[in-house]
């Protein structure tokens, strides 16, 4: 059916367990397919499916604010970003990522650390599931009324469209009618649209639904590139 779920047998039950995070969408699914579960099949609505806690990627709850894209410098070295503004000593599921090198001044917000404990990988979570990243998107082709998704810990998921790309000088603002972007934690989140990486979050403004990022490509001035396979 082409739709994410977890799955468990109840052997106490005696039935198969399918955890969909649309219960909805689950059923109208199967109607279009003409499948009919058997009777010992219990579908169960969750909030989120289950992720692997040995790999790491954008999205990311850490000590403080949140992953951003996976990156990799010249040499191959594998690692993790989030805003230069954050803690420069964060750890993820318990466990220190050291510290590379950062910036927090001008049109930067960066800071990158490797990952030793964990696979670093191509993705970033969207608050439903994990998205392959397969490419990135320059300031200068991001476009005033072009529509972005974001991740944060805080806030979870959301969606907006941007208003400036020259918002404090080089930042990106976009702003929501319905959903709250940003709140302290969320920084260093993914923004994103399908499968390009866009920028990494600086940070919200109030009151109202608007927040702002550092365009992705400003990366580069820690010697980095998105990690796209």
């Amino acid at each position: 059916l082409g739709i994410p779920l977890d799955h468990n047998i109840n052997i106490l039950e005696n039935r198969v367990e399918l955890y969909v995070t649309d219960l909805s969408d689950f059923s109208d699914a199967l109607q279009q397919a003409n499948i009919q579960l058997p009777d010992n099949i219990e579908v169960i609505e969750v909030d989120g499916l289950s992720r692997e806690i040995a790999d790491i990627y954008a999205g990311l709850a850490l000590s403080s604010c949140t992953s951003g894209f996976s990156v990799k410098n010249g040499s191959g070295t594998k690692g993790i970003t989030t805003a230069g503004h954050c803690s420069n000593s964060l750890s993820y599921n318990g466990k220190n990522l050291p510290y590379q090198s950062g910036i927090w001044q001008f049109q930067y917000d960066v800071q990158w650390h490797t990952a030793p404990d964990f696979t670093v990988r191509n993705l970033a979570w969207d608050g439903t599931w994990n998205r392959y990243i397969y490419g990135e998107k320059h300031r200068n082709n991001q476009y005033v009324g072009e529509y972005v998704c974001k991740y944060g810990k805080s806030t979870g998921g959301g969606c907006g469209n941007i208003t400036s790309t020259t918002f404090n000088g080089t930042y990106i603002r976009v702003h929501s009618d319905s959903a709250d972007l940003g709140e302290p934690g969320d920084s260093g989140g993914p923004w994103f649209l399908g499968n390009t990486a866009y920028g990494l979050f600086t940070g919200d403004i109030e009151p109202g639904n608007d927040a702002y990022y550092m365009a992705i490509n400003y990366i580069d001035i820690l010697g980095l590139d998105v990690l796209t396979n």
